[in-house]
């Protein structure tokens, strides 16, 4: 008995473990406090799904793998395919495809890569990237910047003399 509290807590772990990794990879660049959080989860988690995808096969994910080793002890089952699968497919009994659930979990990665990346931008980052830009240059080519004005997420304009 003691073992299968221990394991019954060891999958519980590992399944709040996959939400919070989940709703930060998704929502994370939401908030200021949760965004670099947010880039390194999508980096690790991509990384995983690719450079390890390499040895273990593409979309492998340690963190599911250690669950699966857990539910095949308990249960004598395994994670099908993904987290996303476990949960969809197996706990909440909906018939949803796996390759559309993978397909929709990719989206949201590479959505929310998108995303953060823009909003972990500095300032200097991006000037240097509006300032290569070919329409910017013409204007600003030649003349001295007076005054920089900067708006997080909203505007930069560029007073010049």
């Amino acid at each position: 008995m003691p073992a299968n509290l221990y394991l019954n807590t060891v999958d519980f772990i590992f399944s709040v473990m996959h939400i919070v990794v989940i709703m930060v990879n998704c929502f994370g660049w939401l908030s200021k406090r949760t965004l670099k959080l947010n880039l390194l989860f999508l980096v690790l988690t991509i990384s995983s799904w690719s450079i390890l995808g390499i040895l273990f096969g593409v979309g492998f994910c340690f963190i599911t793998h250690f669950h699966s080793i857990v539910l095949d002890r308990l249960f004598g089952v395994s994670v099908p395919f993904s987290f996303l699968d476990y949960m969809i497919i197996d706990k909440l009994d909906i018939n949803a495809p796996s390759k559309i659930l993978s397909l929709i979990g990719i989206i949201a990665i590479y959505f929310s890569l998108t995303l953060s990346i823009k909003k972990n931008l500095s300032e200097d980052e991006i000037k240097k990237i509006i300032l290569k830009n070919p329409k910017t240059k013409k204007y600003i080519e030649g003349k001295k910047v007076f005054k920089t004005i900067f708006v997080k997420d909203k505007i930069i304009n560029y007073i010049i003399k």
